[in-house]
């Protein structure tokens, strides 16, 4: 976050105001027009708000964290075992790791990565919904 500190500090934006600030926020008004990064900053926000920000706050290498720790590779290898390879290209360009992935929505998908079929979005949420679901029981498991 520290890259962006002149941006959110000529807004004005600290404290209260970033507990509040939007993906919409980020891209408007902050002129963060990646999709990955503004992902990455809304879950540091939520992390923020929650009182459980952890550092390093993303992983990207392949440790063996599981799927928000993956790299853009490991993502791009994931959706051709998917049979989407057609959405490697613009997922590589938008530099989509495991944490972003986890935080797709169906309107990312179609909006920022150019995902037009529907049958492709509703087969991608599922995916990610049972990747949600590994890490949720994983961290689940680590709390034992």
């Amino acid at each position: 976050m520290a890259r962006y500190k002149d941006k959110f500090s000529k807004e004005k934006v600290s404290g209260k105001v970033l507990e509040r600030l939007s993906e919409g926020d980020l891209k408007t008004d902050l002129g963060i027009d990646s999709l990955a990064e503004r992902k990455r900053l809304i879950a540091v926000i939520s992390k923020i708000k929650n009182g459980s920000v952890e550092f390093p706050l993303f992983g990207s290498a392949s440790n063996g964290g599981g799927p928000a720790k993956w790299s853009v590779n490991e993502v791009v290898d994931w959706l051709q075992k998917l049979d989407l390879s057609e959405y490697v290209r613009k997922f590589k360009e938008e530099q989509i790791t495991g944490d972003v992935l986890l935080a797709l929505t169906s309107d990312d998908l179609r909006s920022f990565l150019r995902m037009e079929r529907l049958g492709d979005r509703i087969l991608i949420l599922e995916e990610i919904k049972k990747l949600q679901d590994q890490v949720s029981a994983q961290s689940n498991h680590d709390e034992i």
